[in-house]
């Protein structure tokens, strides 16, 4: 959900709340942990999606969330 801008990735109050974006040769990715207190900044001077995966990785990791397991 959107909301000027700020992007709500919130369930049950337990999530991020913040704001991506980028063009060629640059992204950035801020999220922000109310909950946690954590806020993680990620600029890369790389091509979207780079600074989304980054913080999409961290993500998994402060929320206490696992990754589906690949299938081999």
């Amino acid at each position: 959900m959107y909301a000027y801008g700020f992007e709500d990735g919130r369930k049950n109050g337990s999530g991020a709340v913040g704001h991506a974006g980028g063009a060629p040769g640059m992204s950035g990715d801020l999220r922000i942990y109310p909950k946690t207190g954590y806020v993680v900044a990620v600029l890369s001077n790389l091509d979207p999606p780079t600074a989304t995966q980054v913080s999409g990785f961290l993500d998994l990791r402060l929320t206490g969330l696992r990754a589906p397991k690949r299938q081999e």
